[in-house]
């Protein structure tokens, strides 16, 4: 994890993973939050220490897990082209471990790049330097006609996206919603709603 922004959202998506039957992520005894909180002593593999100083002590890690959004972190970072490629990946990464046995197709980042257009809090900035300043018209149009053939092909790409829309969705918005499942609801508050189809959209802002 080369940046801050990526070290906290990933440590903020690990606490949040829901749990059946848990109200909140305080009450799950094996969750290291608790640890965070001074509810519990760290166990000896814990060390504290690092995201402790970052965020402030017990307080500051509760506000920080109740309103703090990827928006905020994405804003303030001093790399927006790194912060939103680690975005990319980290989105990627949480979806392949949902699915398990199930192996990612090669190069879906790039299918990925070329359909963010619509996600609010992407930085058009560093999603172009993303896609390639150099890159012709023609080029980008082909690139995204084959992304968005393979967002109707392939339903992992649209997961990766409602992830990253959750993640983007303002801090007021992002609440932990009960599920089975490592990542297997991504239609959340935060995101889109439930039942829309990403290629739809897709489809509608091409129009």
């Amino acid at each position: 994890m080369t940046t801050d922004a990526y070290l906290l959202a990933a440590f903020r998506y690990i606490h949040q993973i829901d749990v059946v039957g848990v109200r909140s992520i305080d009450q799950y005894r094996w969750s290291s939050y608790r640890t965070y909180l001074r509810l519990r002593s760290a166990p000896p593999l814990l060390d504290t220490t690092l995201l402790d100083g970052m965020l402030g002590g017990p307080e500051a890690m509760r506000t920080f897990h109740e309103v703090q959004g990827m928006a905020d972190l994405v804003r303030e970072g001093a790399d927006p082209v790194g912060t939103l490629r680690q975005l990319i990946d980290l989105a990627i990464g949480v979806v392949a471990l949902d699915l398990e046995d199930q192996v990612l197709t090669a190069r879906l980042d790039r299918t990925v790049i070329h359909l963010l257009d619509g996600i609010p809090g992407i930085d058009p900035a560093a999603l172009a330097e993303l896609r390639g300043t150099g890159r012709s018209t023609n080029a980008n149009t082909l690139a995204r006609r084959r992304a968005e053939d393979r967002l109707a092909n392939d339903p992992a790409v649209e997961r990766i996206l409602r992830f990253i829309a959750d993640q983007l969705a303002p801090s007021d918005e992002v609440r932990p919603q009960p599920t089975c499942r490592l990542g297997s609801d991504l239609n959340r508050p935060g995101g889109l709603q439930a039942g829309v189809s990403w290629g739809r959209l897709v489809r509608a802002a091409r129009r």
